[in-house]
């Protein structure tokens, strides 16, 4: 009969809350923290950041606030965590300025965010990251009036700069549609050449210059 194996259970350290007050998070230093961490093969390896809780109350909009302290930096970054379609999903806030961009800053932001995108139960129904993204990628009335008031040049030029964006719904043209439109656009010349398209999963695809000088 086969001994039985006793396993021991490993103790979790106690994760560190961070109090909601400004005061308190300028007094984090790198040197407070331990980055390393022993990896799955046995090796000690760093880690160039933490992420740490904030204490608050769940009832309010800064449910899943979080600071994260950068080891290389010491940059300290507002951060919430919040759950959409069954995903944790991360969204970027600021960075933690004592005087300018605190407690009191993030929350003002967060409120309007929170109240659009969660319902009475507090649920995430709407993922303010995409919000965010159709701000920035939808064509509107105004920007085809603005349009409509410069040379085509001008207006290949601000084609350009805001990376394709597509006209009937949310988001930019993936790559291979950039160039080929650049092609129609701009001509198969030394700006082409020098232009990387790159669809990036999970995010927009992206527009780069590969030259030295500027494309335009």
């Amino acid at each position: 009969m086969e001994a039985m194996k006793v396993v021991t259970k490993v103790e979790r350290k106690p994760i560190m809350k961070v109090e909601l007050n400004d005061r308190a998070i300028e007094k984090l230093k790198v040197a407070d923290f331990n980055f390393t961490y022993v990896a799955k093969d046995g090796s000690t390896k760093t880690k160039d950041r933490i992420i740490l809780p904030i204490k608050t109350n769940k009832k309010t909009s800064l449910k899943g606030l979080k600071l994260t302290i950068h080891r290389s930096t010491g940059s300290k970054i507002f951060m919430i965590k919040y759950k959409f379609q069954r995903k944790t999903k991360t969204l970027i806030l600021g960075k933690f300025s004592l005087g300018t961009f605190g407690i009191k800053q993030v929350e003002e932001l967060l409120f309007p965010i929170v109240k659009a995108h969660t319902n009475e139960r507090g649920h995430w129904i709407k993922d303010p990251q995409i919000t965010k993204l159709n701000k920035t990628r939808v064509i509107t009335k105004a920007n085809v009036k603005t349009l409509e008031r410069k040379t085509i040049n001008e207006t290949i030029i601000e084609f350009y700069k805001s990376e394709f964006p597509r006209a009937t719904r949310s988001g930019n043209l993936r790559a291979r549609s950039m160039k080929d439109h650049s092609l129609y656009l701009i001509g198969h010349n030394w700006r082409v050449k020098h232009m990387s398209f790159v669809d990036v999963k999970g995010a927009a695809t992206k527009l780069g210059n590969n030259s030295r000088r500027p494309i335009s």
